[in-house]
């Protein structure tokens, strides 16, 4: 395969075999998937455009949805030249007619044209020009320009069609990067309402009760103001308890946003500080010495990651516990992920609170895995939840054709 070089000299079109235009094809294709940045991208398939058709100049511009020109990529001009010519082109004249009408252009004298508006100050003279539109699903989403065939011939119809080519090879790495761009702008929306829905239920929620104590205690200054100093210390106790989720919650934000790299249990030893800095109770953590990430598959890990969290999580925030452990063990059938606290307990039967919602995550994952959820908890008796994972392939049942464990949370 030829190697276009990132300025490439000019070349002869007649230098060009079959075999090395199809070369130089398939290498824009292969720039479309191997180089993350667009630019770079149209950069290469303008540089490839030049070489190909034999073109003293080229250039590729994308348009916004109103036609305006919002990038523009030029080979064959040194960068004092294009600095020199100044900001980009308004998509008038002959760019503005491949915009608006979307259909290929041959023009054999420019400043003939009548459609043509010249050219600006310290613009190189420019004599033929070809243009093909950048369309995708009858968008249009730009053009590329090639002006000047070295030879001194008019463009041809052979190099309209390569043209053509090229163009639809930009027109698959800008749509690639519009949607990249909107999986970005929806993942970025998802978690803005995953944070607020998180504040609302725990944090802002907390707030508000305390706004409310805060309230009634003003009224006891009067009427009973031996009662207003125990009142405040609970008060301050609460916020402290907020204080105390606010900084969970951001260590959690933070967590989300690094590595996911390391063998299970180092993960899980990381995982298990985090949560032992945030509070006082005593964590402990223990996994079988033959559990070995290499050994798991990749799907499996994070999912374990991801319930122990969710349980830790549940703990530090409802529990009162004084002590926890996490536990991962082989089983005959598979793994077996508990996690156990001391604290309050509760009623897996009673009405859903954030507690559960916790919980019924955590069922979803362990059943994503054709696993099982085993909740044991009653009031003042502590809480374990026990997760199956199997891991024979003939014991990991499709998600959709199991029934809920009867002890499953809600």
């Amino acid at each position: 395969m030829i190697a276009v070089p990132d300025n490439p000299p000019d070349r002869s079109r007649a230098a060009w075999s079959e075999d090395a235009r199809l070369a130089a094809l398939s290498q824009a294709a292969i720039a479309i998937t191997s180089e993350l940045s667009l630019d770079r991208v149209l950069q290469r398939i303008a540089d490839i455009a030049r070489e190909l058709i034999g073109a003293r100049y080229a250039a590729l511009g994308v348009a916004d949805e109103q036609g305006r020109i919002r990038q523009f990529l030029t080979s064959g001009l040194t960068p004092e030249q294009r600095l020199a010519i100044g900001p980009l082109p308004r998509g008038l004249g002959l760019l503005g007619v491949l915009i608006h009408e979307g259909k290929p252009l041959r023009v054999a004298d420019i400043a003939r044209d009548p459609r043509s508006v010249g050219f600006p100050a310290h613009h190189p003279p420019m004599t033929s020009l070809l243009g093909v539109p950048i369309k995708a699903r009858g968008e249009v989403l730009g053009d590329l320009y090639l002006t000047d065939r070295l030879d001194g011939q008019p463009f041809t119809e052979q190099d309209e069609q390569l043209a053509i080519l090229l163009a639809g090879h930009a027109a698959v790495a800008i749509q690639n990067a519009r949607l990249h761009a909107r999986l970005q702008e929806l993942a970025l929306h998802q978690e803005r309402s995953r944070i607020m829905r998180d504040l609302h239920d725990g944090i802002i929620q907390s707030l508000f009760a305390i706004g409310l104590s805060v309230q009634e205690t003003l009224h006891l200054l009067d009427t009973a103001p031996g009662e207003v100093r125990p009142r405040l210390e609970r008060v301050v106790g609460d916020l402290d308890q907020v204080m105390a989720d606010i900084r969970r919650y951001i260590l959690d934000l933070d967590r989300s946003s690094q590595p996911t790299e390391g063998d299970l249990e180092t993960r899980l030893g990381h995982l298990v500080s985090e949560f032992q800095a945030a509070t006082p109770m005593q964590i402990q953590l223990s996994v079988a010495p033959e559990l070995n990430e290499a050994k798991l598959p990749g799907e499996m890990i994070e999912h374990l990651i991801q319930i122990a969290h969710e349980a830790l999580a549940n703990v530090v925030k409802h529990a009162h516990a004084s002590a926890a452990a996490v536990r991962l063990e082989r089983s005959r059938r598979g793994l077996v992920l508990t996690v156990w606290d001391d604290g309050v307990g509760f009623d897996p039967r009673a009405r859903r609170t954030a507690q559960q919602r916790g919980l019924r995550n955590i069922h979803a994952r362990a059943a994503a895995l054709g696993g099982s959820l085993q909740i044991s908890s009653e009031p003042s008796h502590g809480t374990r939840v026990l997760v199956a994972i199997p891991l024979s392939p003939h014991a990991r049942r499709p998600a959709a054709s199991r029934q809920p464990a009867a002890d499953s949370s809600p």
